[in-house]
């Protein structure tokens, strides 16, 4: 089994937290993916309720639309919302840039190894072809 990302571990702590609301569905495949949020079906009437209960616990919660779902229970079709709980993404780690811009005493210091190369190569005159 491979090891989960702690964005992974989040969404199925998550995802299994909305499941246990009425009238509530997580509808991603787990684990989710990296670019993917988590998507919900709501039914009607809970949907006011569910989606407080999810930005109470601290989520942003965006609007996508409605869409129908069978109800097993009672063999009927249902309104239900679709919401999309925002979750980070992973960020990667950026290296620490730790190179430094030369100072101009250092160039100096250059500058005579450069005449000095240039003179090896082309003579004492120092030109450039």
């Amino acid at each position: 089994m491979a090891l989960l990302s702690e964005r992974q571990q989040l969404a199925q702590n998550l995802a299994r937290s909305i499941g246990q609301m009425k009238g509530a569905y997580v509808v991603n495949v787990m684990p989710l993916a990296a670019e993917a949020h988590l998507r919900v079906h709501v039914e009607q009437p809970h949907c006011q309720h569910v989606r407080s209960v999810i930005e109470g616990w601290g989520w942003k919660v965006a609007d996508c639309g409605n869409t129908s779902r069978f109800n097993v229970s009672d063999g009927t079709m249902r309104l239900t919302a679709i919401f999309e709980v925002q979750l980070d993404m992973e960020r990667q780690p950026i290296p620490q840039d730790d190179r430094v811009i030369p100072k101009d005493d250092i160039r100096r210091g250059k500058d005579s190894e450069i005449k000095a190369t240039l003179e090896a190569i082309y003579g004492k005159q120092g030109k450039r072809r």
